[in-house]
Parts: C-alpha cells; structure tokens; sequence
C-alpha cells in the first residue's frame, strides 16, 4: 500500500475511541452464540446440548432440521467473527459488514412482526 506507515491513522475508518470497543465484542458474543447453536444442532447428543435450556422452543422448533439450519448458524459465526475482528480493528469492511449483518437480522424482525401483525386480524376478516 502506497504511503502507508503504521503511525498514519488515515487507513482507519473511524478515531480511536472505547465506544467502538463494544460493538465488536457484541459482534463476537453472538459469534459465540451462533457457533455453539450451529454445533450442538449438527452434532445433536453433545455435553454442549444441555446450553439449549435457556432456549427451549427455539431449540424444539431447530433441532429437526439438524444439519440444514446449523451450517447456516456456523456461516454466521464466521461472518460474525470477521466482522467483530474488522470493527475492532476499525475497517471499513468490517463496519461495513456488521451493519450489513445487522440490516438483515432487522428485515427479518420486521417481516416477522408483520406475519403476526398480519395474522392477528385473520379471524376478524374471515368471519370466524
């Protein structure tokens, strides 16, 4: 890279600040999450099962797709660890795929909150 020189701080996307510290360990927190719910759903029986008491229906409602849903949660742990190590190193990338991971778990807060919403009124309209 052409002009770069560790002491440069013009390669960051952001100042030096604490405030950001926490968003990445967030990010990495839910990695945490992710991969132990990616694991024990692949690799059902494991003493790391029993961590699916905090979460019981969830786990009701996963555990029958097995192999299907939990390469997707180690996909995103791996996403969610990448961005976590870009944020905390102050990337650009990392922001940029933190906020891109954090928009898609909100579309899909939002498309389920409006299935309920959607479907608290199927009664009225249907005359049951």
């Amino acid at each position: 890279m052409r002009g770069y020189h560790p002491t440069n701080r013009s390669h960051c996307v952001w100042s030096v600040s604490k405030g950001n510290d926490g968003h990445s360990r967030l990010l990495v927190l839910r990695r945490h999450h992710g991969l132990l719910a990616g694991a024990t759903l692949i690799w059902p029986g494991t003493a790391l099962e029993h961590t699916w008491i905090l979460n019981s229906p969830a786990h009701e409602q996963l555990a029958p797709f097995g192999k299907a849903v939990g390469i997707p949660f180690l996909v995103l742990s791996a996403a969610l660890a990448a961005a976590g190590t870009g944020w905390f190193r102050r990337r650009l990338w990392g922001w940029r795929l933190a906020v891109l991971i954090v928009a898609a778990w909100a579309e899909g807060r939002v498309e389920s909150v409006e299935d309920v919403a959607g479907c608290a009124g199927c009664n009225e309209h249907h005359g049951e």
